[in-house]
């Protein structure tokens, strides 16, 4: 893997800090809380980006691409901070 959850979570930051939002929005990286909230993993078959509540996994993408799970935290970022007008 080219990119650590530390350096995918300080290009999130970059990204977010220039969108001028908060990173309460950004997704929590090597763990789930079950609350619905994004979340990033690493393993040895790529990056997941995947959702999960309550023991229900609602969505899961998978990349090698190590600039990718970035593209779908931005993604995500603006749809929840457009989602609050």
């Amino acid at each position: 893997m080219a990119q650590s959850l530390g350096e995918v979570r300080e290009a999130a930051l970059a990204q977010v800090g220039s969108m001028n939002v908060g990173e309460g929005l950004l997704p929590t990286l090597g763990y789930n809380e079950q609350s619905g909230r994004l979340h990033v993993e690493i393993d040895e078959r790529g990056y997941h980006y995947v959702v999960c509540e309550r023991g229900s996994k609602f969505e899961r993408q998978m990349t090698i691409d190590p600039k990718e799970p970035l593209d779908w935290i931005c993604s995500n970022v603006t749809y929840e901070d457009l989602s609050v007008f």
